[in-house]
């Protein structure tokens, strides 16, 4: 397994913006992209189908460089909304609040269960891009929603709302100001 410095990082422009992504894992049939800069932290998995491989299509190459860029504006565009999103969610789960202590506690119990299984993760502070999307992948494959909801977002991607919650999370536990300090979420 490659370490994070070793996993290549590239840009593209949009919106008047260059943005800077890794790319995590890049096969035939596999692309995972991390957004860096700016509104760091999201990731984005792709596998292509089966057919698709067998009919010669492959994801190194130039369709695998215009995908990686593709998913790269996907994410900023998604930090961009999440941005959006975070002060109405934080406002709407005030301090001392039933539902809000309930969503904190699931959070705290459930990435103890992580870190226990993966205490590597520990080791790294809380907007480190691979604690991050390590944290996440765990959630998306062993968690349970907090409070047996979902966040009901515009995208049915679960790793996504996995995204939201968790820096729903960090934000509730005051670990940035969610006004003023989104470039905090940018990972290491």
């Amino acid at each position: 397994m490659h370490t994070l410095e070793q996993q290549p990082l590239f840009t593209v422009h949009h919106q008047g913006l260059t943005l800077t992504g890794r790319q995590v894992l890049r096969n035939h049939r596999q692309l995972t992209v991390q957004l860096m800069q700016p509104l760091g932290l999201l990731v984005s998995h792709l596998n292509m189908p089966a057919f698709m491989g067998a009919c010669g299509a492959t994801l190194i190459g130039p369709f695998g460089d215009e995908t990686r860029e593709r998913v790269l504006r996907i994410l900023h565009d998604d930090a961009v909304r999440f941005r959006n999103l975070l002060p109405g969610l934080v406002e709407s789960l005030p301090p001392g609040n039933q539902r809000t202590k309930a969503f904190l506690k699931s959070m705290v119990e459930q990435l103890a269960r992580a870190h226990n299984e993966q205490p590597e993760m520990q080791a790294l502070p809380w907007n480190h891009p691979a604690r991050f999307r390590e944290e996440v992948q765990w959630l998306r494959y062993q968690g349970e929603w907090p409070a047996g909801k979902r966040l009901s977002l515009l995208t049915e991607d679960p790793e996504k709302e996995w995204q939201l919650l968790l820096l729903v999370h960090h934000a509730l536990h005051k670990r940035f100001a969610v006004e003023s300090a989104w470039a905090e979420w940018v990972g290491n």
